[in-house]
């Protein structure tokens, strides 16, 4: 199955929500949550392991692209529009 295909089927999907039920208790957490927080931090480790600061910000810009497709809260016809 093509990678587009996987993907627009997995976005179909509802949201992935972990639950975790312990003691009467039920955590629910979207793990979407954490993307923009990730991101950031991610940067921030990207740019002072060194690297330069243009494919720090392109290569985490397409990693959580593609995490944000997995997860469902970006759609991909917004990766691919580009303007004309």
């Amino acid at each position: 199955m093509p990678i587009a295909t996987w993907i627009s089927n997995r976005l179909k999907e509802e949201e992935p929500v972990i639950e975790i039920e312990s003691m009467g208790w039920v955590l629910s957490f979207d793990p979407s949550a954490v993307l923009a927080p990730g991101m950031f931090l991610a940067l921030i480790v990207a740019l002072l392991s060194g690297f330069p600061v243009a494919f720090c910000l392109g290569g985490i810009g397409v990693i959580f692209a593609f995490l944000g497709m997995l997860s469902g809260e970006i759609e991909p016809q917004f990766v691919t529009a580009l303007p004309q």
